[in-house]
């Protein structure tokens, strides 16, 4: 190879590494900055790209305990309607793991992980919370239009983003279901938890309370096409304004009702399986 075609494949690769590396550090820019406008407006994108090969957590730099006891459930109905009791693979699944480190197990029970916290991807998102407060807090009517445009925006991708989520979570359990019934007619789940006593009260004899959200039955077909129901789904600077004045009014509330400090939590725009339940039992 002449000397002058090894310097343009040269100059080819320098340009192309210099390309890659201005747009993966602006990718990284964007993703980080995902309160701003602009990082809103290229939240999908750089989502994509960032995950999960380039996005991290503290988690990863500092020790992150468990705090709670959290269990994934699952319940199948046949075509003759008979429902299946509630069942659930991930405590044999993890007492596998903890047995045998390198098996098969291991990357089944991350599945189950992963469907059980999809299961309840309902709870709005930090920034979403944080602007939604900022803006209850102004006067009515004089809310900042930018901040009522930055909710509206990211109640449209934390609709979408948890209807993606629950999505998989159906998933799982249409396939424990296949396994168990043949070809479900359809099938609910559900995600437990409770937290995990301190140390000091690790003998003690009160039962924890026990958390669990359900979500509603959802056949192949709805889970098959629940992405594509609400991938046209905007939410409007007047859905954001109302959702300012829910949480203004539960803040109001909150602090007349000495008995119940904590503020009622926001409506969001629903996405499917929203009218699952959250129940507590002891």
């Amino acid at each position: 190879m002449s000397r002058s075609k090894t310097s343009r494949l040269a100059t080819i690769i320098g340009v192309l590494g210099l390309g890659w590396v201005t747009a993966h550090f602006t990718a990284t820019t964007l993703h980080l900055a995902a309160g701003s406008l602009v990082g809103l407006s290229f939240g999908g994108l750089t989502a994509s790209y960032m995950n999960p090969l380039f996005s991290q957590k503290w988690s990863l730099f500092a020790p992150d305990p468990p705090l709670q006891n959290r269990s994934f459930h699952y319940q199948c109905a046949d075509s003759s309607g008979l429902e299946t009791t509630w069942m659930g693979s991930l405590e044999n699944l993890t007492a596998q793991h903890q047995r045998h480190r390198i098996t098969p197990s291991s990357y089944l029970r991350r599945i189950e992980t992963g469907a059980m916290r999809s299961a309840v991807g309902g709870v709005q998102s930090e920034y979403l919370q944080k602007f939604i407060q900022k803006a209850a807090g102004q006067a009515e009517g004089q809310e900042d239009e930018v901040v009522l445009a930055t909710i509206a925006e990211l109640a449209t991708q934390n609709t979408i983003a948890v209807t993606k989520e629950r999505r998989v979570a159906y998933r799982v359990g249409l396939h424990h279901c296949q396994e168990l019934v043949g070809e479900p007619n359809s099938v609910r789940i559900r995600s437990t938890w409770s937290d995990i006593p301190k140390f000091s009260q690790r003998n003690d004899d009160k039962s924890p309370v026990v958390h669990a959200f359900t979500l509603p039955w959802a056949t192949p077909t709805d889970v098959a096409t629940m992405v594509d129901q609400i991938k046209d789904v905007r939410v409007t600077v007047e859905d954001a304004r109302e959702m300012v004045r829910q949480a203004r009014a539960a803040r109001e509330d909150g602090a007349e009702a000495e008995s119940s400090p904590t503020p009622t939590p926001t409506s969001t725009p629903q996405a499917p399986g929203d009218e699952g339940r959250l129940a507590m039992s002891q």
